[in-house]
């Protein structure tokens, strides 16, 4: 979790151990920051790198800056959501419900349109076959290992209509603003519609003719 940016990076990881958290801590923070943990013992050795401070939840949950509020706002609907709606999560697929959570957070700003164009921006070159969802095949553990296999699949040209920008990236950006922005069909137009298409046993006979 970012306090300047307000975003938040998940990874599912095997374990709690300091070796595996630490790795995780210098891999993803740039050296010399502001780090604010708990008082789990497996953090205990970053300050050789870091300015880490802590907060003993035992005795207070706040000491000035020390706290780590912000990440608890992010565990809370996370928790709620593995327990209450998905309720079977397989360890499988974990790493895609963090992404879809960090997501729903990092994008929390914006309205359904932003959102929308957002995750349709990333399609490109993307393929999940069935084998792959149902775990038929072999499917990379990590979110990393996932993205860098998908990025590995040849791309497909996506053909779009006239729309304006210099690239296909662009000219899908501009065409989903564009349907998000068209005005909905009202009730009526819908009702004259179905009044003159032509009826299931007539467009059979049609279709004999």
């Amino acid at each position: 979790m970012d306090r300047e940016t307000g975003k938040v990076r998940v990874k599912h990881v095997a374990n709690r151990k300091r070796s595996t958290l630490q790795e995780e801590v210098r891999a993803n923070v740039v050296l010399d920051s502001e780090v604010f943990t708990d008082e789990l013992a497996s953090y205990t050795g970053l300050d050789a790198d870091y300015v880490r401070q802590f907060v003993n939840h035992a005795e207070e949950y706040v000491n000035g800056n020390i706290h780590t509020n912000e990440i608890e706002n992010f565990w809370s609907p996370l928790k709620r959501g593995l327990k209450g709606t998905y309720v079977s999560v397989e360890p499988l697929h974990l790493f895609r419900y963090l992404d879809e959570q960090a997501f729903r957070y990092n994008e929390r700003k914006g309205d359904d349109g932003d959102r929308f164009i957002e995750v349709a921006s990333t399609a490109f070159g993307r393929r999940l076959t069935y084998k792959e969802l149902t775990g038929k095949d072999v499917i990379p553990t990590t979110s990393r290992q996932a993205t860098a296999r998908s990025r590995a699949m040849p791309k497909k040209k996506m053909k779009f209509p006239e729309v304006p920008g210099d690239t296909a990236r662009e000219r899908f950006m501009n065409l989903a603003r564009h349907v998000i922005s068209a005005p909905a069909i009202s009730e009526d137009k819908v009702r004259r519609r179905k009044r003159t298409m032509p009826k299931k046993t007539e467009a059979a006979n049609l279709a004999k003719d």
